[in-house]
């Protein structure tokens, strides 16, 4: 019998040669994973940012919020003939009455 060897058809990898073949990862995959790390840290890096601008702005507004109510009790405590217009800067809070 008379076998003719087509060289387009190809056989099926067997045994070690095929699943050396389909291991690892493709440079469009590693690609596509590096780009999706890139975009989640700087999103976190973004966040981070944002986090912080609140912080400062919260701590002002605590600061602002203290100075606020110890102004209150001390004019709860005088009489209302006592009252007056002042102004005055506590902790860097500039108030006026």
């Amino acid at each position: 019998m008379i076998s003719v060897h087509n060289p387009s058809e190809r056989r099926p990898m067997r045994g070690r040669r095929a699943a050396a073949a389909r291991t690892g990862f493709t440079l469009i995959e590693l690609m596509v994973a590096v780009m999706l790390f890139t975009v989640g840290v700087l999103a976190t890096m973004s966040s981070a940012a944002a986090v912080m601008k609140m912080m400062g702005g919260s701590q002002r507004l605590t600061v602002a919020s203290v100075v606020a109510e110890a102004r209150f009790e001390r004019l709860r405590a005088q009489s209302c003939t006592q009252h007056v217009a002042g102004s005055a800067t506590t902790r860097g809070v500039r108030e006026s009455w």
